[in-house]
């Protein structure tokens, strides 16, 4: 809970700090009012923003061009539209929608069947890998840190995803929360052995 302590005077003496960032990955474990501070420093600032619109806790963020890569799960990408729930395997148009509150790119995380990615140019999904699940805890934000690493490398899109993909694989192959966090060693070889 402390998470929800950070406020925005806390921002305002890291300026420096994301202005020399080379992405900033956001989540709403914080409160609103400081994401949206956030959000509004790193566009004056000219730096790119990824947000994991997660948990959503049922309030609102206003995302629109200030986030370039917005990630959630077809549960968070249902609020953010306002629909009861989404199946986004079947309704495709849900994430253009999305992009079109002004994001630059949408990734929806589909569990164990892939991931859905769209943008102005492309739009595709990739298969998740097949392992025996275990623990999903921290599949999520293991995914997001492994998109923000390959974005920030220079990996493409679709390889940025297969490596996001894989790191996810691997954290739900064990138990545990930070024990179940691959390292980057782990994410290669696995991605070596899963073309």
């Amino acid at each position: 809970g402390s998470n929800y302590a950070i406020t925005k005077d806390h921002i305002e003496a890291l300026k420096d700090e994301i202005a020399s960032a080379a992405l900033l990955v956001l989540q709403m474990e914080i409160p609103v009012e400081t994401n949206r501070r956030i959000l509004e420093l790193a566009k004056e600032l000219d730096v790119e923003v990824m947000m994991n619109y997660a948990p959503t806790r049922g309030v609102p963020l206003d995302i629109t061009d200030m986030v370039n890569i917005l990630v959630v799960n077809e549960n968070e990408a249902a609020e953010l539209l306002g629909l009861p729930s989404l199946n986004i395997k079947k309704n495709r148009r849900a994430a253009g929608v999305i992009r079109n509150l002004g994001v630059d790119s949408v990734v929806v995380t589909l569990g164990d069947a892939g991931v859905f990615f769209c943008d102005y140019i492309d739009v595709f999904c990739l298969p998740a890998y097949r392992v025996d699940t275990v623990d999903t805890t921290a599949a999520g934000d293991t995914f997001c840190g492994a998109l923000a690493v390959g974005y920030v490398e220079g990996m493409t899109v679709e390889e940025s995803l297969r490596f996001a993909t894989a790191a996810a694989a691997l954290c739900v192959s064990r138990a545990g929360a930070q024990p179940s966090i691959p390292h980057r060693e782990e994410i290669d070889q696995f991605l070596l052995l899963h073309p």
